[in-house]
């Protein structure tokens, strides 16, 4: 068989068929599980199916080799997985909206996923793409949802920006982040009016006679 024939004529052939629960969502997530654990590297086919505990034939079901799959899981993270998430933060009120995807990024781990898959997209196009459209995608969603609470459009650019740069920066910090943290940032960026003056600092006497 030549290197690049695929094999899953053969695997059906064969029979070796997974259960048929193991859904294409279900390779999908257990992808990036092992993205997260040991970056692109360790997304192998048999580090997959020890993960779900199946066979290969469910894989073969879905994809003929693991470029095929390897592309689906770059385009599951800023496709399908992404608008899904989108669509459980929606809400009314948009501060409702951001305390949605901000809840829903720190259950989910996203953050370990993202950093993830920036890594891989310095090296995989089709993962640099995904990126991409994620990027753009989450900043309009947050953008309007800051329009959408009366801040004029320049500002509202700006404040999405900087909550999501720090969304994507949080994990170089060299502190831990706690989820009450991820709050205070919502209501720091939310905020609207100019700060207060900082009062002057108190001199001592040793300062005055100095």
């Amino acid at each position: 068989m030549n290197p690049g024939t695929s094999i899953a004529p053969v695997v059906r052939f064969l029979g070796d068929v997974a259960p048929m629960s193991t859904s294409r969502t279900d390779w999908l997530v257990a992808g990036q599980g092992l993205l997260r654990a040991g970056g692109p590297d360790a997304v192998r086919l048999a580090a997959l199916t020890e993960s779900l505990g199946v066979t290969t034939g469910s894989f073969y079901h879905h994809w003929s080799n693991m470029d095929e799959y390897l592309d689906a899981l770059a385009d599951y993270f800023g496709a399908e997985q992404l608008e899904e998430g989108l669509a459980l933060a929606r809400a009314t009120h948009p501060m409702e909206r951001l305390r949605r995807l901000a809840g829903l990024a720190w259950d989910r781990r996203m953050s370990a996923l993202d950093r993830a898959m920036r890594s891989w997209a310095t090296s995989n196009r089709r993962a640099a793409s995904a990126v991409q459209r994620a990027d753009r995608v989450l900043l309009e969603f947050v953008e309007t949802a800051f329009l959408d609470l009366g801040f004029e459009r320049q500002e509202a650019r700006v404040r999405a920006c900087l909550l999501f740069s720090a969304g994507v920066a949080h994990y170089y910090v060299p502190w831990p982040i706690e989820r009450q943290d991820v709050d205070r940032l919502l209501t720091v960026v939310t905020a609207k009016g100019r700060a207060r003056r900082p009062k002057k600092p108190v001199r001592n006497q040793r300062d005055e006679h100095a």
